[in-house]
């Protein structure tokens, strides 16, 4: 589950972005693209700009339950403001979003492994959990989308 490939296949899915099916979730395609990249684009900046000094290993639960197995649960944690958008999503925001996704990423492939940033439930991550988390939760939004556009049809 490479990132990059993950972030491709949102790009794939830009010409479904108006989609949307209630039954699989309140928001559309559009949303799930758009924080799944907002959450990239966040996440990679800090830990880019993280010192490597400042990284502290501890046990934490649900990272070390859900991040192995490559599974976040559904509707069970509310994403935060600043990577929750509730205004309307316009394509040329996502393709912005889109090219600075992969230029970060590409960055994070050169990073020094204490490179962190601090996760709201999964606490400190080191450049190879952060990465594995952008995986999963991208993944995650991944499926969602193909979700809603298998009801759709």
């Amino acid at each position: 589950m490479k990132l990059a490939n993950l972030v491709q296949q949102l790009e794939n899915y830009m010409t479904d972005a108006h989609v949307t099916e209630g039954s699989v979730s309140k928001r559309g395609v559009d949303w799930h693209i758009d924080h799944s990249l907002k959450v990239i684009n966040v996440s990679a900046q800090a830990i880019i700009d993280s010192d490597p000094k400042d990284y502290k290993s501890k046990f934490n639960f649900y990272r070390s339950l859900f991040l192995p197995l490559g599974y976040f649960p559904r509707k069970k944690v509310k994403a935060p403001k600043v990577v929750n958008n509730r205004e309307e999503i316009e394509k040329a925001d996502l393709v912005t979003q889109l090219e600075q996704a992969k230029a970060l990423i590409s960055q994070l492939n050169t990073l020094e492994p204490n490179k962190n940033f601090r996760h709201p439930y999964f606490g400190m991550l080191n450049l190879k959990e952060s990465q594995r988390f952008l995986a999963v939760h991208t993944n995650h939004h991944l499926k969602i989308i193909k979700d809603i556009l298998s009801k759709h049809k």
